[in-house]
Protein backbone atom coordinates (compact mmCIF):
# COMPACT_ATOMS: atom_id res chain seq x y z
CA UNK A 1 0.00 0.00 0.00
CA UNK A 2 1.33 3.44 -0.93
CA UNK A 3 1.67 6.06 1.77
CA UNK A 4 1.48 9.84 2.01
CA UNK A 5 2.76 12.47 4.39
CA UNK A 6 0.34 14.38 6.60
CA UNK A 7 1.53 17.59 4.90
CA UNK A 8 0.44 16.28 1.49
CA UNK A 9 -2.96 15.34 2.91
CA UNK A 10 -3.35 18.87 4.35
CA UNK A 11 -2.38 20.47 1.05
CA UNK A 12 -4.78 18.33 -0.97
CA UNK A 13 -7.60 18.92 1.53
CA UNK A 14 -6.99 22.68 1.39
CA UNK A 15 -7.06 22.60 -2.40
CA UNK A 16 -10.31 20.59 -2.41
CA UNK A 17 -11.87 23.01 0.08
CA UNK A 18 -10.79 25.95 -2.09
CA UNK A 19 -12.41 24.39 -5.16
CA UNK A 20 -15.60 23.67 -3.20
CA UNK A 21 -15.76 27.18 -1.72
CA UNK A 22 -15.30 28.79 -5.15
CA UNK A 23 -17.79 26.43 -6.80
CA UNK A 24 -15.14 24.98 -9.13
CA UNK A 25 -16.93 21.68 -9.58
CA UNK A 26 -14.97 20.63 -12.65
CA UNK A 27 -11.63 21.37 -10.95
CA UNK A 28 -12.73 19.38 -7.89
CA UNK A 29 -13.75 16.43 -10.08
CA UNK A 30 -10.37 16.55 -11.87
CA UNK A 31 -8.58 16.67 -8.49
CA UNK A 32 -10.47 13.59 -7.31
CA UNK A 33 -9.71 11.81 -10.59
CA UNK A 34 -6.03 12.72 -10.20
CA UNK A 35 -5.90 11.35 -6.65
CA UNK A 36 -7.44 8.07 -7.80
CA UNK A 37 -4.85 7.76 -10.58
CA UNK A 38 -1.98 8.62 -8.22
CA UNK A 39 -3.11 6.00 -5.70
CA UNK A 40 -3.38 3.41 -8.47
CA UNK A 41 0.06 4.26 -9.90
CA UNK A 42 1.83 4.26 -6.54
CA UNK A 43 0.21 1.00 -5.49
CA UNK A 44 1.53 -0.86 -8.55
CA UNK A 45 4.81 -2.77 -8.22
CA UNK A 46 7.87 -1.18 -9.76
CA UNK A 47 8.83 2.36 -10.64
CA UNK A 48 5.95 4.46 -12.02
CA UNK A 49 6.32 5.18 -15.72
CA UNK A 50 7.19 8.68 -16.80
CA UNK A 51 9.19 9.33 -13.64
CA UNK A 52 11.57 12.28 -13.72
CA UNK A 53 14.27 13.58 -11.36
CA UNK A 54 12.59 17.00 -11.23
CA UNK A 55 9.27 18.54 -12.31
CA UNK A 56 8.98 20.81 -15.37
CA UNK A 57 11.60 23.58 -15.30
CA UNK A 58 12.75 22.98 -11.72
CA UNK A 59 16.08 21.29 -12.48
CA UNK A 60 17.53 22.54 -9.16
CA UNK A 61 15.12 20.21 -7.34
CA UNK A 62 16.88 17.10 -8.74
CA UNK A 63 19.37 17.21 -5.85
CA UNK A 64 16.53 16.50 -3.37
CA UNK A 65 16.24 12.86 -4.44
CA UNK A 66 12.48 13.04 -4.98
CA UNK A 67 11.04 11.31 -8.06
CA UNK A 68 8.26 13.07 -9.99
CA UNK A 69 5.52 12.30 -12.48
CA UNK A 70 2.63 14.34 -13.80
CA UNK A 71 -1.06 13.47 -13.75
CA UNK A 72 -3.47 15.92 -15.38
CA UNK A 73 -2.35 19.38 -14.16
CA UNK A 74 -0.57 18.12 -11.04
CA UNK A 75 3.04 17.18 -10.30
CA UNK A 76 3.43 14.24 -7.93
CA UNK A 77 6.59 13.82 -5.83
CA UNK A 78 7.38 10.50 -4.18
CA UNK A 79 10.23 8.58 -2.55
CA UNK A 80 10.82 4.95 -1.58
CA UNK A 81 9.97 4.34 2.07
CA UNK A 82 10.25 0.96 3.80
CA UNK A 83 9.57 -1.00 0.62
CA UNK A 84 6.65 1.19 -0.48
CA UNK A 85 6.16 4.48 -2.32
CA UNK A 86 5.59 7.55 -0.17
CA UNK A 87 3.78 10.55 -1.68
CA UNK A 88 5.74 13.57 -0.42
CA UNK A 89 4.62 16.42 -2.68
CA UNK A 90 1.54 17.33 -4.69
CA UNK A 91 1.49 20.55 -6.76
CA UNK A 92 -0.72 22.21 -9.28
CA UNK A 93 1.49 22.72 -12.32
CA UNK A 94 1.70 26.50 -12.06
CA UNK A 95 2.72 26.68 -8.39
CA UNK A 96 6.15 27.92 -7.35
CA UNK A 97 7.27 24.40 -6.49
CA UNK A 98 10.92 25.08 -5.70
CA UNK A 99 9.97 27.33 -2.79
CA UNK A 100 7.26 25.01 -1.48
CA UNK A 101 8.71 21.51 -1.90
CA UNK A 102 8.49 19.36 1.24
CA UNK A 103 11.53 17.33 2.26
CA UNK A 104 10.60 16.48 5.87
CA UNK A 105 8.57 13.27 5.95
CA UNK A 106 6.81 14.08 9.22
CA UNK A 107 3.74 11.93 9.89
CA UNK A 108 3.13 9.04 7.46
CA UNK A 109 -0.44 7.99 6.55
CA UNK A 110 -2.03 5.47 4.15
CA UNK A 111 -2.77 6.90 0.69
Amino acid sequence: MALQTADVLRRVDALAEHYERKGYDQALAKLIETLDIVADVLNRPGMPSGTRAYPANYQSMAKLGISWFKVNAYWIGYVPYRGQWLLTNFFYESNDMSNRVLTDLGVILPL
